[in-house]
C-alpha cells in the first residue's frame, strides 16, 4: 500500500497532539508582535462577521501573513494598514492609509 503525502501529514498531526496532551513535547509558541496581532483580529473578523470555516481562514491567512511578512517585516508600519469587509487574500484585499487599523 502506498501512503499519499496528506494520509502521513494527517498522522503525524495526531501523533503531535498526543505528545503535548502526554507533555512529551512542548505546544507550539504563539507568533508575537504587530502582524501576528493584526493576523489574529483579520481571523477573528473572518469568523465573527463573515462566518468562515477554519479552512478558509487558515488558507487566506497563510496568504495575508506571507504578503505581511514581505512588506512590513522589520518595518513597524503595519499600523497604516485596514481591511476592506469580503477581502480576498491578495494585494487588492489592503488599502494603505494614514488612518488607523479598522476592521469592517
Amino acid at each position: 500500500m502506498t501512503r499519499v503525502h496528506h494520509d502521513l501529514r494527517a498522522v503525524l498531526g495526531h501523533l503531535l497532539d498526543v505528545l503535548r496532551e502526554q507533555g512529551a513535547i512542548a505546544e507550539p509558541r504563539k507568533p508575537t508582535g504587530y502582524i501576528a496581532e493584526e493576523l489574529r483580529r483579520y481571523d477573528e473578523h473572518m469568523r465573527d462577521a463573515q462566518g468562515l470555516t477554519a479552512g478558509t481562514r487558515r488558507a487566506r491567512l497563510r496568504t495575508v501573513r506571507r504578503l505581511l511578512l514581505h512588506k512590513f517585516a522589520g518595518r513597524g508600519c503595519a499600523r497604516s494598514l485596514y481591511w476592506v469587509d469580503n477581502a480576498r487574500p491578495s494585494a487588492s484585499c489592503l488599502r494603505w492609509s494614514s488612518r488607523p487599523i479598522v476592521l469592517r
